[in-house]
């Protein structure tokens, strides 16, 4: 029997990446597209005992070898239910690629940023801004020696919302503070315009580029124009990155690095990063490897359900 994937998406006709991830899929196997807004959660006493079943399409997840998680979220969907819906199938023993926590845990950087602290992984120091009054303190913690900061968005992507600010500035951080929702400040690194994105699958680094920014601009984003030029990736940058996304608990992830002199720190993991920027400047397909690791992973739940004895059609 063939292995049957599901690849959760908002936007299966309009995504490039959910029509990458579908044709990856499919050398594997059977890929049906799952909109996010038809998970439906049952849960509680049946009458014969307690159960968690979630329903994708009107039909029981269990169908599924594997689910490979996309954009979980619909444009005016109720959100909280589709993460609900999506974080649901993994409490039915199907494997996900990646798991809803660590994805929104990704997406929280002072979060990140807290667990790869935790687990030894060199990043930036920052410091939450709860108040604006705590301008002052924020800066003096992170921005040591006369050095700068960023302000970043807490929730945030495409280099939006950010600044850069002296240590000595902290009317000015106080002014952006005010109002803005919630942000973080973090240790600016001088790299000379240029960072670096490596995209992690599993345990191996798939792919490495150098960002360089454009002129007039300081960040690296792709969507503001910058540019991205494949690299060879050292051996310490993998072991960083590998260990950044095991930190935030993704099996794949997209993680920026910045080269403090030779020193490299983890500005950010993405949990669900483009990888049209990395198509372009490589040749090389990251929804591939991400298949393939759904694949592997599909192989081990059929190896359980026949060391369990039991089918499920």
């Amino acid at each position: 029997m063939p292995a049957r994937f599901g690849l959760v998406t908002a936007y299966a006709r309009f995504d490039w990446h959910a029509r990458r991830l579908r044709a990856a899929l499919a050398s594997h196997g059977l890929v049906e597209v799952v909109a996010p807004e038809s998970l439906r959660v049952v849960c509680g006493d049946s009458g014969g005992g307690p159960i968690v079943r979630t329903v994708a399409g009107k039909a029981d997840v269990r169908r599924f070898s594997a689910v490979v998680l996309g954009r979980v979220v619909s444009d005016g969907g109720e959100a909280e239910l589709e993460l609900d819906g999506a974080r649901a199938i993994e409490l039915c023993d199907v494997p996900c690629v990646n798991r809803v926590q660590p994805m929104l845990d990704a997406q929280d950087k002072l979060w990140t940023a807290a667990l790869l602290a935790k687990a030894g992984v060199p990043t930036p120091l920052c410091s939450s801004l709860p108040r604006p009054s705590d301008s002052r303190d924020a800066l003096a913690d992170v921005a040591s020696n006369g050095g700068r900061a960023v302000l970043k968005p807490l929730f945030g992507s495409l280099g939006e919302g950010m600044a850069r600010l002296d240590r000595n500035a902290p009317a000015k951080l106080q002014r952006l503070v005010a109002g803005a929702g919630p942000q973080l400040v973090q240790r600016y690194v001088e790299t000379g315009g240029a960072d670096l994105r490596l995209f992690v699958v599993g345990d191996r680094v798939e792919a490495c580029v150098r960002r360089e920014c454009a002129p007039g601009e300081w960040r690296t984003n792709a969507a503001r124009q910058g540019r991205s030029v494949e690299l060879a990736s050292k051996r310490v940058w993998r072991d960083i990155c590998i260990a950044a996304t095991r930190a935030v608990g993704l099996a794949f992830g997209g993680v920026d690095l910045a080269l403090d002199g030779e020193r490299p720190l983890v500005l950010e993991v993405n949990g669900f990063p483009s990888f049209r920027a990395i198509h372009r400047a490589t040749g090389r397909d990251m929804a591939l490897p991400i298949a393939a690791l759904a694949a592997a992973q599909a192989r081990g739940l059929a190896a359980r359900r026949r060391g369990r004895g039991r089918v499920i059609g």
